[in-house]
């Protein structure tokens, strides 16, 4: 199951944003460089701007009730590499590594998000 997020799903996006950034990124980097970037890119502070930004979507990722991720999308001006007014970025596909095999970013263009 697939849901749009809330202000409630805060802490959820950050603590599924820190542990799939750490899993995916930590062997090629050193210790401090990755403490600073996850305490500032994944501030709780920061992820609500993005949340409560108009032209960013999150979606969490459910099975069985369990939270295995999120995808965050971007229309407009809060696109990393300016695209145009027609086109959707998919900014983050971020899956817990014990729901990597549930084919969940594939789901999401199934349900027509993108």
């Amino acid at each position: 199951m697939m849901r749009k997020c809330t202000k409630d799903d805060l802490n959820i996006i950050q603590q599924i944003s820190k542990q799939t950034f750490f899993e995916t990124f930590y062997e090629d980097n050193n210790p401090e460089t990755m403490e600073t970037y996850l305490s500032e890119a994944f501030a709780l502070d920061q992820l609500q701007k993005e949340l409560e930004n108009p032209y960013s979507s999150f979606y969490v990722y459910e099975i069985e009730g369990d939270v295995a991720g999120y995808l965050k999308l971007n229309e407009k001006d809060t696109q990393t590499e300016k695209m145009g007014e027609s086109f959707i970025e998919i900014e983050r596909i971020y899956v817990l590594k014990s729901f990597q095999k549930a084919e969940l970013g594939k789901s999401c263009y199934k349900k027509r998000l993108i």
